[in-house]
């Protein structure tokens, strides 16, 4: 229980009311001298006004909407016109802290402000859970609300907590030094390993440069960058991905079929509901044992680009160039939580474009292609073999080769349709044409 002068702002009285929730006090001297009609006393010539004395197990509800202070040991200091609190025991949720100060520099002033300086041994789960409980996540639009994360940090903080506006203008300026860390969130947002780096932030900047990380298994650098028109992280990454690493992140069976190690680059522009991204890489150092056109040897230079964009809230759109080889566009939608392919098109030696209808066209030409040694590499990986047959397929392909049940066959222009048992066929090459239907029961015409 205090007693305050009366000459204090109101806003600054019913902090020193509310604010200190619990906590026992002790060792407290007050000295007042001077002429009482003068009070404040700009300086210790005129009159001096001197509370001390030491608080233990504080609990402080410093501003409304931050995280309490709790179990705070510290030294409170009133002099003069204005209030200081040093402390180097306490808790801001699991950060602990190493020290604190919290001031407000002058107590009478109409518009008072609470200035805190604070440094903490802060577990990276425990910094998120800090951003996700006070108005920086409002900030940041949400962005850390699906992250969860575990490794060693320290985090300073520096806030400018107007007390009579109830906290709305704060300031934040801050730091988090991670060491070790780990990071994981909802969604297609990759797992990162053995985080290293700093962290800057404000009210309403997020910037960090060189930080060093693990993305599917390999070395990455991660520098990010807020953007504040687009309420989003922009995030240029470089690093180095293994076969193994390949496997992860492609989850694609014919995956196995890569080997080596090359490098890779990327932009992503993420906030809380989607992610914006291209990815690039040279493949140089992999190679393939997959059939042509996809065989590669590890000093073959073969550009691979993915790129998605969001379209709407539910549906997003992949498009994908290997080379000159091959492109796809890949339109999207969200269905029961999952991003199925509403329609694409492929193309061979060719610019893909989307389809106005449902459905998955293959278009353009390759020189060669051994649908033989494609039909085993495809019975040891059945998966790669599957696909939806809701989904309807089409085919208005050529080919300089064509390998085939033991046989060749020389500029073959072919048309197809999916059926839901099988396949409409027409060929035309330079040794035969004609129609066909092949069916699933293992006969045909």
């Amino acid at each position: 229980l205090f007693y305050f002068p009366r000459q204090l702002s109101k806003d600054t009285l019913h902090w020193l009311d509310t604010s200190f929730l619990a906590g026992t006090g002790s060792d407290f001297n007050i000295e007042v001298r001077g002429n009482l009609d003068q009070f404040p006393w700009p300086d210790s010539k005129k009159g001096l006004f001197k509370i001390s004395g030491k608080v233990k197990n504080a609990h402080i509800d410093y501003a409304t909407g931050w995280p309490h202070l709790e179990k705070m040991d510290a030294a409170l200091l009133f002099q003069g016109n204005r209030m200081e609190l040093l402390a180097n025991r306490g808790a801001l949720f699991g950060n602990r802290i190493i020290k604190v100060k919290a001031e407000i520099p002058v107590l009478d002033s109409p518009h008072p402000v609470l200035l805190i300086d604070g440094e903490l041994n802060s577990p990276a789960g425990e910094a998120i859970r800090f951003v996700n409980n006070s108005p920086v996540l409002k900030a940041i639009d949400g962005f850390t609300e699906d992250m969860h994360a575990v490794g060693e940090g320290e985090l300073n903080l520096h806030l400018e907590i107007p007390l009579d506006t109830d906290g709305e203008g704060s300031k934040i300026k801050g730091s988090y030094l991670v060491k070790n860390g780990n990071l994981t969130a909802d969604g297609d947002f990759p797992e990162l390993s053995g985080i290293n780096g700093l962290i800057e932030f404000t009210e309403s900047s997020f910037t960090a440069k060189n930080v060093n990380t693990r993305i599917f298994g390999g070395p990455a650098i991660l520098d990010l960058q807020s953007e504040e028109e687009d309420d989003a992280l922009r995030v240029l990454a470089r690093g180095r991905l293994t076969d193994s690493g390949l496997r992860l992140a492609l989850d694609m069976p014919l995956a196995a079929r890569l080997h080596g190690s090359t490098d890779w680059n990327a932009e992503i522009l993420l906030n809380k509901d989607q992610a914006d991204f291209t990815i690039k890489s040279s493949l140089s150092g992999i190679s393939s044992s997959l059939p042509p056109p996809f065989d590669k040897d590890p000093g073959k230079i073969l550009p691979v680009v993915i790129e998605k964009k969001q379209q709407s809230a539910n549906q997003d759109r992949i498009d994908i160039a290997v080379g000159t080889i091959t492109n796809a566009k890949i339109l999207r939608k969200e269905q029961s939580g999952e991003m199925i392919p509403e329609r694409a098109e492929i193309a061979f030696g060719s610019v893909a474009q989307l389809p106005a209808k449902a459905g998955i066209p293959l278009s353009g030409r390759m020189d060669y292609l051994d649908l033989d040694q494609w039909r085993l590499v495809l019975s040891e990986h059945p998966s790669s073999a599957a696909n939806d047959r809701d989904m309807p397929i089409s085919a208005d392909l050529s080919f300089g080769v064509l390998d085939v049940l033991g046989r060749r066959i020389n500029n073959l222009k072919l048309n197809a349709s999916s059926m839901p048992d099988g396949w409409k066929l027409s060929m035309q090459s330079r040794e035969r044409g004609g129609d066909a239907v092949w069916q699933s029961a293992g006969h045909g015409n």
